[in-house]
């Protein structure tokens, strides 16, 4: 009782509550699925993506630039992207071994 083997199954209702239960259907959502390696697979790319993007706005935060500057933009724009592709070289180096 109280845990979570390899059989565990999440369930995604319409209500957009996660279920995480044993074996469990979700007739309403009709979806069925099972915990696997993409999980965090896809809890990494927001981490990165989150924590690049909050340190470009930390970054501006100390940057001097007028108001209708596009430099902000593209400040942020290099930090996100430099998330995205830290994320890609690190799946794709775990896809290699």
């Amino acid at each position: 009782g109280g845990q979570f083997g390899p059989e565990c199954l999440v369930s995604l209702p319409r209500n957009g509550v996660v279920n995480l239960t044993r074996n469990h259907w979700s007739h309403s959502a009709g979806i069925r699925w099972s915990i696997s390696a993409v999980y965090p697979r896809k809890v990494l790319k927001w981490v990165l993506l989150l924590f690049f993007s909050g340190l470009g706005l930390i970054v501006l935060q100390y940057t001097q630039y007028k108001l209708n500057d596009p430099l902000p933009y593209g400040i942020e724009a290099i930090f996100i992207a430099s998330g995205l592709f830290i994320y890609y070289v690190l799946i794709s180096r775990k896809n290699n071994l």
